[in-house]
């Protein structure tokens, strides 16, 4: 016998082919899925675990209410199939992407603003910490660049806790990120090892970007040779350099 649909409609939204065909991906674990059904109108179905304890059943009938929204019970060796995880809380959540900003939107609100550029960060873990502290820390603007891995995959959904729900991060290449900066007139700020302000004592400007790079090879030379100022975080008995979720974490709430 095959795997319900539910299932199979679920395991197509592993690749980011599927994602990006479907305008959907996945919310694993009752937290994350409870957030969803509570702060958005976005949750698809519902697929849970047979093996699952019936308070959890209870929590989720209870945060869907009167709104048609689909539950399913499957096996357990079902669910863990698609899970992301190696053990499965038996909860999971097919989810609507959130409207996208149009093109042409600036890449800031008018007046003050600030946002994050991530470029080349491939971990998902370190992308999905990265995006929770931009929400948390008061970003208005969150860019990745086609180097990333995609925001929408399961792994980077997990460590994001809710924040990918409602604000969808944009897409740019660095050529016309760059570009786009100089006539929106919002500085770039690179979060650089090598050297430049120490984060603490720099006064940032009203409309900034702090642009990050993978730990494997930085920003790209485009972003880094046009980038306004440089920052760096003073470290201490002899540690090079810090995981860049932590750095950019750090230099956010410094520049706050």
């Amino acid at each position: 016998m095959g795997a319900p649909a539910c299932i199979k409609r679920a395991r197509a939204l592993l690749t980011t082919k599927g994602r990006c065909l479907s305008g959907r991906f996945l919310v694993e674990g009752l937290r994350a899925v409870l957030d969803a059904l509570l702060r958005t109108d976005a949750v698809v179905e519902v697929i849970l675990s047979e093996e699952g304890s019936p308070e959890t059943a209870d929590l989720i009938r209870r945060a869907v209410g009167a709104r048609a929204i689909a539950i399913h019970l499957v096996r357990g060796d079902l669910m863990q199939s698609v899970s992301a995880v190696t053990n499965s809380q038996g909860v999971l959540a097919t989810v609507l992407r959130p409207q996208g900003v149009p093109a042409g939107a600036p890449l800031l609100p008018t007046g003050s603003g600030r946002g994050v550029v991530i470029d080349r960060v491939s971990d998902p873990g370190n992308l999905g910490t990265i995006l929770r502290s931009a929400d948390a820390l008061g970003c208005e603007s969150v860019i990745v660049t086609p180097g990333c891995v995609d925001p929408y995959n399961p792994k980077v959904v997990r460590s994001a806790v809710g924040s990918l729900l409602t604000r969808a991060p944009r897409s740019f290449d660095a050529e016309l990120l760059v570009e786009r900066a100089r006539v929106e007139r919002v500085s770039l700020l690179l979060l650089d090892a090598g050297g430049g302000h120490s984060v603490g004592d720099y006064e940032p400007p009203e409309r900034y970007l702090l642009v990050a790079g993978g730990e494997a090879h930085g920003a790209c030379e485009v972003l880094c040779d046009n980038a306004d100022v440089r920052l760096h975080i003073p470290l201490h008995n002899r540690v090079e350099s810090l995981n860049v979720a932590i750095a950019l974490s750090i230099a956010l709430f410094e520049l706050s």
